[in-house]
Formats: structure tokens, C-alpha cells, sequence
């Protein structure tokens, strides 16, 4: 139920009851003598002119979110810079052939102990 205005606030009370049956809004003079309705105008106009109040975050929590943030932050730059002219003048796909040749340099020993044709006896 969007009625046009801006505030999101205000749209997501009038959504309320669309949303959720159970819940009823009503709209009250205010200042009517109503049993409550004082007692909540007190309460909201004392909400107002107290300080902000600050609920402190854990050190940790702060990091996590600042080391997570920055991992996608520079997977998505370098994902970017991978598919652009800048690297592929800089790092040519000679570049990731010899990557690949160190890594199975690496793996090949370990391979060979696997296969039944290998000199390496492990009992």
C-alpha cells in the first residue's frame, strides 16, 4: 500500500496491516484523556530530548567486518582488472602457462607415487 510518500518509515507502517492481520493501527486524538495515550506522549516527547545513546561494537566484530568488506571489495577490483587491457599487456597467458607448469612440477613426484608403474615403493 505505497501511497506516494517518500518516507520509508511511514510506508512500511501503512504496509502493516497487509502484511500482518493481526495487527491493527488506529489513529488517536491526541491529548484526548485517553487511559495511555498521556503516558505515551510523556514517554515519546522524554525519548526525544535525551542523548543519543551508543551501544558500543567489539574491536572484533569491527575487523571482521573491515577484512570481509575489503576481500570482496578486492575480488570484484581484480576480477575487473583481469579482463582489461592493463593485464593482459602485463601478464600474457605465457605468464599463467609457466604458473602451471611450477604446479604440476610440484604435483607430478607426488602423482607418480600413486600410479602402479611407479619406482616408489611405499611398503
Amino acid at each position: 500500500m505505497n501511497t506516494g510518500t517518500e518516507h520509508e518509515i511511514i510506508n512500511k507502517i501503512k504496509d502493516l496491516p497487509t502484511s500482518n492481520p493481526s495487527i491493527k493501527i488506529n489513529w488517536l486524538k491526541a491529548h484526548a484523556s485517553i487511559q495511555g495515550n498521556e503516558l505515551a506522549d510523556r514517554l515519546a516527547k522524554k525519548a526525544t530530548e535525551k542523548e543519543d545513546t551508543h551501544i558500543p561494537i567489539p574491536k572484533s566484530w569491527i575487523k571482521m567486518k573491515l577484512r570481509n568488506d575489503s576481500r570482496d571489495k578486492m575480488a570484484i577490483e581484480m576480477g575487473q582488472f583481469r579482463k582489461s587491457k592493463a593485464f593482459s599487456r602485463h601478464f600474457s597467458c605465457v605468464v599463467c602457462k609457466k604458473i602451471d607448469l611450477y604446479i604440476n612440477q610440484i604435483l607430478k613426484p607426488h602423482m607418480e607415487a600413486f600410479q602402479s608403474t611407479s619406482p616408489i615403493d611405499f611398503c
